[in-house]
């Protein structure tokens, strides 16, 4: 279903700002 869709692209969202988050903080 949509809501299923729409769940697993917000999981991918915060896993790449948390990486993005992580990468700037250790390039610092």
């Amino acid at each position: 279903t949509t809501a299923i869709v729409v769940s697993y692209y917000w999981h991918f969202v915060d896993v790449v700002w948390i990486g993005l988050f992580f990468a700037i903080y250790g390039l610092r």
